[in-house]
């Protein structure tokens, strides 16, 4: 049975249809390139897209703990600075009192000595007041929990980095085997191209035998 005949050429149809599969392949790789993911929406994967989507999800999630964090680190270094003027203050204190120890001062020198030992233990009191930061004040509930913060802050930001990468794991695509395979399906692309003009031409051939 042959192949054509003048109403129906098989060798074009079937030409083009294979030329219609290659250019959807190709359509697919060039959109796989110009986004760099292998899974764009929930048509390329649905159950790699709804994984991908959760862990994007739980990431947007820790920055919003990153931010309290972040608001909790705020709080304490205020809580260290103030510590820092504190821990002056008692030094300019400690020197006062050792001053004042002398036996040689006069009742003037060390009733100037005390009003400034005073005056230093006032301050003191008044930076430990102002030391709040939106609300709290660590100065009086301990300075203590900066380290645990820290961690905590570490550990959330790893965390993130981790769930960035599994997401990257899995939709990200191969740009290297991807641009191999654009390479092949243009190639393809073309091959198709000569192949249906080829299928095309035969009908005229055939036409032409009966002239």
């Amino acid at each position: 049975m042959a192949l054509n005949s003048i109403n129906t050429n098989l060798s074009a149809m079937t030409a083009l249809s294979n030329l219609m599969s290659t250019q959807s392949q190709l359509a697919t790789t060039q959109n796989t390139i110009s986004t760099g993911k292998k899974i764009n929406t929930a048509k390329d994967n649905g159950a790699v897209w709804s994984i991908a989507n959760t862990m994007n999800g739980k990431v947007s999630s820790l920055d919003s703990v990153k931010d309290s964090l972040n608001r909790a680190q705020s709080t304490i270094d205020v809580a260290m600075s103030a510590g820092q003027q504190v821990s002056d203050l008692l030094t300019q204190m400690k020197a006062k009192a050792l001053a004042a120890a002398d036996t040689s001062l006069d009742t003037t020198s060390r009733t100037a000595l005390n009003e400034d030992f005073k005056s230093l233990r006032d301050q003191i009191s008044k930076v430990v007041t102002n030391a709040d930061f939106n609300g709290i004040n660590m100065v009086k509930s301990g300075g203590t929990t900066l380290n645990a913060l820290a961690s905590h802050l570490k550990f959330v930001g790893s965390l993130q980095n981790s769930l960035t990468t599994g997401i990257s794991n899995l939709v990200d695509a191969d740009m290297a085997a991807e641009s191999a395979k654009l390479q092949a399906l243009q190639t393809k692309q073309q091959l198709g191209v000569q192949t249906l003009s080829i299928a095309n031409q035969s009908t005229s051939i055939m036409l032409s035998l009966f002239r």
